[in-house]
């Protein structure tokens, strides 16, 4: 771009102000452009540590997708597994950026209340969920309940190992 304002410079088919004008516009997209691959780069950074989350989640809803029919002939409820794996990845990930935030701060007690604030307010919606399910059926499928237990404790060992993993690389000497 430089080149090309510079090569019309010398042909006479620019002036001096315009090719301030076009420098300054060529330096300020260049730095739109890097801001926004240093944007790009913490997202697919977030992406790359959620991806563990995100892999079960997946597995989880194509094994329940396409085993639909067995699943619901075996007794269990394929909408309430779907519904309870959803409400428990959504739960994951906002408790996985709340801890990720409190592992770069120098202050080691501000991860710990992170991590009880997360554990406690994922426990009582849980609890929330669980209850309103509970009173909201006709027939409480109580398999599918302990499938989805399973599943929560699945995604917070998941989001604790990449958590306590990045924690140690914040945190090296």
């Amino acid at each position: 771009m430089r080149d090309f304002i510079s090569s019309a410079l010398h042909c006479g088919s620019l002036s001096s102000t315009t090719l301030h004008h076009a420098t300054a516009y060529y330096e300020s997209d260049r730095v739109v452009y890097l801001a926004n691959l240093h944007i790009n780069q913490h997202v697919m950074k977030k992406l790359t540590l959620l991806s563990p989350i995100l892999t079960v989640f997946a597995l989880t809803t194509m094994i329940v997708l396409v085993a639909r029919s067995t699943i619901n002939e075996a007794g269990l409820d394929a909408g309430m597994l779907l519904g309870g794996n959803l409400f428990l990845v959504v739960l994951s990930v906002i408790s996985f950026l709340l801890l990720h935030r409190s592992v770069k701060t120098p202050n080691p007690q501000s991860f710990i209340q992170n991590f009880y604030l997360s554990f406690l307010v994922k426990f009582v919606l849980v609890a929330g969920v669980a209850l309103w399910y509970a009173l909201a059926a006709d027939k409480v499928n109580r398999l599918s309940v302990i499938i989805c237990m399973a599943l929560y404790l699945v995604y917070t060992f998941i989001e604790l190992r990449v958590i306590l993993k990045e924690s140690k690389r914040y945190n090296a000497p």
